[in-house]
């Protein structure tokens, strides 16, 4: 996340999902050492490791890694290169074995910092595996870039995603994620409840030096994943799970926002059209409109786009609170 004393921190975070076809040898067979190796190829390092019969957590550096049988999740902030992770893995799966390739880039802060934009990266991924673009939003608001793989797909390959990013945390909520406040990680949980958004998983987290919180959690097939930039100048939080929410998906995101207390936050719903058997239709029952937002918040913007044949539907709202006060500047050093 963030390991250095700078005001600036690139917190969001660039995602792919990788998806394989069944019949190929479980991703989990991989030992450490490889996924270790996937993950300096983004730029990042692994700190931790948490798993059970269905799921390999990695705590990186920089975000999270999540390995299942037949499906890779992983994400990266800062200055990462997370396409050269997506090409790390794919020299051990032939092209035409893939059923899934979803790459996500959120509109950055400080895009000048970044080593490659959406474009580079997508350019060099369309190469190995023709693809679609699109932009999810408005240039001059919160947007979201969405590349993937250019072929039909059965829709429960991708699975369902939900992703809750949250800027400009309230006051007094970033002190909770400093090691100067909070100088163990089970008082940060104790102090937020971070750990539970979502009851009954088994948790693993790590406190940057000298700023910054990541978590991830895992239970069966099931994850969900926190990280916290806490700096003021740009200070950040993410949530992803692939919870089988039902209707509970309100609640969760009352929890979130009780927690974080952003000025503004986008919600993400990825392969939100529900599987057959699904109790609850899964997301189908939530109102995608104000009422999800509360009295506090406002919908600025929603944008939907069905990305295959096979009916894939992503979900992209950008939801603000409405400031009543007169702020004060923040000041930045200069030199």
């Amino acid at each position: 996340m963030t390991g250095s004393a700078s005001p600036f921190f690139e917190g969001t975070e660039k995602k792919f999902e990788l998806v394989v076809d069944p019949s190929l040898p479980s991703f989990r067979e991989h030992g450490r050492s490889y996924w270790t190796d996937v993950a300096r190829s983004a730029g990042a390092e692994v700190l931790s490791h948490l798993s059970n019969d269905r799921c390999h957590a990695y705590l990186l550096s920089e975000s999270s890694l999540f390995v299942f049988d037949h499906r890779v999740i992983m994400m990266t902030c800062g200055c990462s290169l997370l396409h050269n992770a997506v090409l790390e893995i794919l020299e051990a799966v032939p092209a035409e074995r893939v059923r899934t390739l979803v790459y996500k880039r959120k509109h950055e802060i400080f895009p000048h910092d970044q080593p490659t934009s959406f474009f580079d990266d997508v350019k060099i991924l369309h190469e190995r595996l023709p693809g679609r673009a699109y932009q999810f939003g408005h240039e001059d608001e919160h947007h979201l870039y969405v590349f993937h793989l250019d072929r039909d797909h059965a829709v429960h390959a991708a699975g369902t995603t939900v992703e809750v990013l949250m800027h400009g945390l309230g006051d007094g909520v970033g002190g909770n994620f400093r090691l100067s406040q909070r100088p163990t990680t089970p008082e940060v949980r104790e102090a937020t409840g971070v750990d539970r958004v979502i009851p009954g998983f088994e948790v693993d987290d790590h406190l940057f030096v000298p700023n910054g919180y990541s978590l991830n959690a895992i239970r069966e097939g099931e994850y969900f994943a926190i990280h916290v930039t806490p700096e003021e100048a740009c200070s950040y939080a993410s949530f992803e799970t692939n919870h089988r929410f039902g209707a509970d998906l309100e609640s969760i995101l009352g929890r979130l926002l009780r927690i974080f207390r952003p000025r503004s936050y986008d919600l993400i719903l990825y392969g939100d059209k529900g599987d057959k058997g699904d109790k609850g239709d899964r997301l189908q029952s939530v109102p995608l409109d104000n009422r999800l937002a509360g009295d506090d918040y406002r919908l600025k913007s929603h944008v939907a786009q069905v990305l295959d044949p096979q009916g894939l539907p992503v979900r992209f709202l950008s939801f603000y609170r409405p400031q009543l006060t007169v702020a004060t500047a923040i000041e930045l050093p200069v030199g």
